[in-house]
């Protein structure tokens, strides 16, 4: 009786794909249960696939992302994140680009993300929060990048553009 070869790339593809389904799961009770009050206070480890957010905008990966996590990030983690979980993106600098994307997202009227000093966490953490809004008389714009950080994204771009530019 001959056997048949596994295919592997299917075994994998399939799991995967359970993965992921089971990740968007987990997500979605969590936040249920965020929503009447009863988020587990330990993070979990969590190990996300390189399709997580595949197709999806920025704004809803870093949504996805911050619910899998459950904890609040830095810009540089979020990226970091949505990076591992393979967003896809053609930014030369992926950084300043979630940074803007999320700076709108915290200026909206009813934003989903909020910024909590130095991280960012899903505003459903927390309910009874007052957001500072532009209009509001001690609302604070986030800072413009500083002139040296301007400088050197436009020197990477030059030297990028133009290796003999060094």
């Amino acid at each position: 009786m001959a056997t048949e070869p596994i295919d592997y790339a299917a075994v994998l593809g399939d799991l995967k794909a359970r993965r992921a389904n089971l990740d968007s799961a987990i997500a979605a009770i969590e936040q249920i249960m965020a929503q009447v009050g009863t988020v587990p206070t330990q993070p979990r480890d969590t190990v996300l696939s390189d399709d997580a957010f595949f197709g999806m905008s920025i704004q809803d990966a870093i949504r996805k992302y911050l619910s899998i996590v459950r904890k609040k990030k830095t810009v540089k983690e979020i990226t970091d994140g949505l990076e591992a979980g393979g967003m896809e993106h053609t930014s030369k600098n992926f950084y300043n680009t979630v940074y803007t994307m999320l700076n709108r997202e915290w200026v909206k009227a009813d934003p989903e993300l909020v910024k909590i000093g130095d991280l960012w966490g899903l505003a459903e953490w927390y309910p009874g929060r007052k957001l500072k809004k532009k209009g509001d008389s001690d609302y604070s714009a986030p800072p413009p990048a500083s002139e040296d950080d301007v400088l050197e994204e436009v020197a990477a771009d030059i030297f990028e553009d133009n290796p003999k530019a060094k």
